[in-house]
């Protein structure tokens, strides 16, 4: 996994702290400026004592989970016998799991359709 950096010149950071649109980060605003906490849920919901502007597990809460993507994708079969290539609903890829047409593959937790 790659650090992502928001930026660095001269020993001073720049820019908007990764913590601010991360996944894992749990602030918590009082009424002062002085009232502030930051939480990483990567690291057990510990304190943090600053923002983070280079992080290795960043996850970026406005760009879609790869949980989620993976729940919405589609399906692409491909036929070595000369069948029918292309896409498949997840019904007809169900159905034919429980027909066993598909061999080798994992069992797969499917949404409701």
């Amino acid at each position: 996994m790659s650090v992502l950096t928001r930026g660095v010149r001269g020993g001073t950071a720049f820019g908007t702290p990764l913590c601010r649109t991360c996944r894992w980060a749990m602030y918590i605003q009082g009424q002062a400026e002085s009232q502030r906490m930051l939480r990483c849920g990567w690291m057990n919901s510990r304190i943090m004592p600053f923002e983070a502007y280079e992080c290795a597990v960043y996850d970026d809460k406005r760009q879609p989970a790869l949980s989620d993507m993976k729940q919405i994708a589609w399906v692409l079969r491909t036929e070595k016998n000369g069948g029918t290539i292309g896409f498949c609903s997840a019904k007809e890829w169900r159905e034919k799991w429980e027909r066993e047409e598909i061999p080798n593959q994992q069992p797969v937790n499917w949404p409701s359709t």
